[in-house]
């Protein structure tokens, strides 16, 4: 009597798996075949980055700080004015705010609707009077015209001359020629931005002679 072997329940029998592209077929395939192979594969390795992307976009997108309403120059922000979203990487300004906190108690200085981008190019600053002024280190002054009418009629990116009217003490005498409008405040005091330089002769003529606004084509 033969003896009886016994098999573990736990035993599988199994085969070796030949790689079907082993690198010693690899080897053997004709030039044709394996540019063929290589070709396959990286198509492949394509579609699935491609598809991670889809499947992950925030991968090519930042986060930034957005108005969440329409709102008018001169508004200050608020927790209830900011939101945060997605935009696509290559869209964002590099100096875009990236967090609700960085705006919080900042003053528009133009209007700005729903969803819109933030940056310091919108906000009552330094930063603002330097792209408006076209110079560095500029400034914005506030200017009480002596002429209220015109206030009514200027908005925000108007050009205009400052003239420093005729006193007693001298005549009338220009002081800034195509200054920028940053905003009308309590529809009495217009803020402009000028260089440094003219920004201080404006504001120290304000203090002894009434000041003129002529708008500029």
């Amino acid at each position: 009597m033969r003896p009886t072997t016994f098999v573990s329940a736990h035993h599988v029998p199994t085969r070796r798996v030949r790689s079907r592209f082993s690198p010693q077929r690899l080897r053997r395939m004709r030039p044709h075949t394996l540019r063929r192979v290589v070709g396959i594969a990286v198509l492949a390795a394509a579609v699935t980055i491609g598809t991670l992307d889809y499947l992950a976009p925030e991968a090519g997108f930042v986060r930034v700080a957005v108005t969440a309403r329409s709102l008018q120059a001169g508004h200050t922000l608020t927790q209830a004015d900011i939101a945060t979203k997605d935009f696509p990487r290559d869209l964002v300004p590099s100096d875009a705010y990236r967090e609700a906190e960085e705006v919080l108690g900042k003053t528009l200085a133009i209007p700005v609707s729903a969803g819109e981008l933030i940056s310091p190019t919108r906000m009552v600053g330094p930063t603002l009077a330097d792209a408006l002024a076209g110079q560095p280190d500029s400034k914005i002054v506030a200017v009480e015209p002596d002429e209220t009418g015109v206030v009514s009629v200027l908005r925000a990116g108007d050009i205009v001359d400052i003239i420093a009217a005729a006193t007693e003490k001298g005549a009338a005498a220009p002081l800034a020629h195509r200054a920028r409008v940053v905003n009308i405040v309590d529809k009495k005091i217009v803020l402009i931005a000028l260089p440094s330089g003219a920004a201080e002769v404006v504001a120290a003529a304000s203090l002894s002679s009434p000041l003129t606004l002529l708008i500029s084509g």
